[in-house]
């Protein structure tokens, strides 16, 4: 069985979530409040499993609260290049390495750019050319647009 290729912040959002639910469901089924109505005590047992179902919830709701503020922050600072496969900074609009240019031009599919089958595609680098993609990386030829 293969996983999602998630964060880790992730997973332990999902774990969390499961032990909570795991807790709130063996208590509610743990909690026999019928043996105690023949010593009076069926009140008191109620109660109590109230009062641990809430403590559960708050327990629940603290983790809610603090596991995505994690997650948040712990987002990642960089991109990978699909042309490269290096590690480019957000907020780069091209790779610092191969000059792969991660800004989208209109009617240039952005799929087509990096991977696809071999053939001439629109250049977003370079306005009313095309570049020759091989198939696994972006060849030095350019030619006119034939659409420009």
């Amino acid at each position: 069985m293969k996983f999602p290729r998630w964060r880790k912040a992730t997973w332990a959002l999902l774990v969390w979530s499961a032990l909570i639910l795991l807790w709130i469901f063996s208590g509610l089924l743990n909690t026999d409040c019928g043996n105690e109505a023949k010593y009076g005590d069926s009140t008191a047992c109620g109660v109590g499993a109230g009062l641990a179902i809430f403590l559960i919830l708050g327990v629940g709701f603290f983790g809610f609260v603090f596991l995505p503020l994690i997650w948040f922050m712990s987002r990642p600072k960089t991109r990978l290049c699909p042309q490269c496969g290096n590690d480019v900074k957000k907020g780069q609009t091209t790779c610092p390495t191969c000059g792969f240019s991660f800004v989208v031009q209109p009617g240039v599919i952005p799929a087509q750019r990096a991977v696809g089958a071999a053939g001439w595609y629109e250049d977003s680098t370079k306005p009313g050319q095309q570049r020759y993609w091989d198939g696994t990386v972006w060849e030095d030829q350019w030619r006119p647009s034939s659409n420009g």
